[in-house]
């Protein structure tokens, strides 16, 4: 008869079959030899072949980025905490103190529930947004307490190219706040009386509807440049924002005895700040969101019962920034910090990012 042997390789249902052709084969001696000699070999070498086979490709590093406006950089949230403004640590990264930039901010504690989750992926990262940014910032350099900061989608692209990286696979965004001047009307109701003076109360519709195109087109030309940049993008987040100073975002904030700045905002200046800046820098992110496939991440209704008049407030009263980050202004008004969120805040939205990157990264 011919020879054959049927080789059984691991527990799964690899096997081989060798046939060698020649002569019968018979009990004698050079059978033996011929045993001894070949079986080994062929052995060795069907393994070492099905090892190969079956060694799995190491996974690629995960790239996720952020950029944009403080409450993505984490203002008023910095790694070490102070009364002093001259001791406050913002962040270990070049640019993280002109830019209070902190690893404690929501993308950063996403960033850390991501790697703890999936201990065998490598994370490569990077937080480029800067406190006081608008969307031109993104775009071009711009000056921060007489420093010059790179354009956001310039330093985004040389760190990428510095490491051999050539797609981002998860962007996070927070802009278009600093383009509404939301921040800056507050703090003149806080100063004036912008309830009677006009600032807030005139034409609200006329004028809602005029800024809501000057969102929008502002984020247009931030999807333009992410489009013909260099590096590609597998998937962008963009957040929406709170309503600072309503009640389950309806009712203006009634701070009366909590708070010796903001309690001067009278609940109808909330609701007219909201309602002729805020709602139509929400519809502008949204629309432009949904014109682009980016996903939104609703900070808005997560903070509805949360804002700067509740109990459980994840915004921060003028007093509670100025105890973390130690600055002030006129007032105390334009303390780093205050109208931003609080530990509880950035904690809710890194969960938020986290959630949202494992969805469309297929993470644990």
């Amino acid at each position: 008869m011919w020879g054959t042997f049927l080789m059984v390789l691991g527990s799964g249902s690899h096997y081989v079959r060798v046939t060698v052709i020649g002569k019968p084969l018979v009990r004698s001696n050079t059978c033996a030899r011929y045993r001894t000699a070949v079986l080994p070999i062929l052995v060795a070498a069907l393994i070492a072949g099905c090892s190969a086979e079956q060694t799995e490709k190491p996974a690629e590093p995960v790239v996720v980025a952020a950029l944009g406006d403080s409450y993505a950089s984490g203002e008023g949230a910095p790694l070490k905490t102070s009364d002093d403004v001259n001791t406050v640590v913002w962040g270990t990264e070049p640019g993280d103190d002109v830019c209070h930039r902190s690893p404690r901010s929501g993308f950063g504690q996403a960033i850390d529930e991501l790697s703890e989750a999936n201990p065998d992926r490598e994370f490569k990262t990077i937080n480029l947004a800067c406190s006081g940014a608008d969307s031109k910032d993104l775009m071009y350099d711009s000056a921060r307490n007489g420093e010059t900061v790179t354009a956001q989608l310039d330093a985004l692209l040389t760190w990428a190219e510095s490491r051999g990286i050539d797609m981002i696979d998860y962007l996070y965004i927070s802009i278009g706040g600093n383009d509404a001047g939301f921040v800056p009307v507050v703090l003149g109701c806080v100063l004036a009386d912008c309830e009677k003076n006009g600032l807030l109360l005139g034409n609200s519709v006329g004028n809602s509807s005029e800024l809501q195109e000057e969102i929008s087109l502002a984020l247009r030309n931030v999807s333009a440049a992410l489009e013909s940049a260099s590096i590609k993008v597998r998937h962008i987040a963009v957040s929406n924002y709170p309503s600072i100073g309503l009640v389950g975002n309806n009712v203006g904030c009634d701070i009366s005895g909590r708070d010796d700045v903001l309690n001067r905002v009278t609940p109808m200046e909330w609701e007219a700040a909201w309602r002729t800046i805020g709602v139509p820098l929400n519809k502008a992110v949204e629309s432009v969101a949904k014109e682009n496939s980016w996903q939104v991440l609703d900070i808005h209704t997560l903070f509805a019962d949360h804002s700067v008049c509740a109990q459980d407030n994840w915004l921060m009263l003028t007093k509670e920034a100025q105890s973390v980050t130690g600055s002030s202004g006129p007032f105390g008004a334009t303390a780093s910090g205050a109208l931003h969120p609080n530990e509880q805040g950035y904690a809710a939205i890194g969960s938020l990012i986290a959630k949202d990157a494992r969805e469309k990264l297929d993470l644990d």
